[in-house]
């Protein structure tokens, strides 16, 4: 599961992301993270060569980073869950 984060200092967003690393752990899934830089068309590529090997996606972040992600999940060829956090 390809787990994409937009880095943050708030307390919500490293509950989140504490909590389904935990759930990964729990349901023996092999979290692949990627942490957003705030360049979009670095990221975008970056998202899209690592989707090419995973059929689910989580973000965890907010409108744009939801954006970024179905931009370049689609673009991946492969089949996905999307997953809003």
């Amino acid at each position: 599961m390809l787990i994409i984060i937009k880095p943050s200092d708030k307390k919500n967003t490293k509950q989140s992301v504490e909590w389904l690393l935990n759930e990964c752990t729990l349901r023996h899934i092999e979290p692949q993270l990627f942490f957003t830089t705030g360049h979009f068309e670095s990221d975008h590529k970056a998202i899209a060569n690592l989707a090419k090997h995973v059929n689910q996606a989580v973000v965890i972040g907010g409108d744009g980073s939801l954006h970024l992600a179905i931009n370049a999940l689609f673009g991946s060829g492969q089949p996905h869950t999307f997953t809003q956090k």
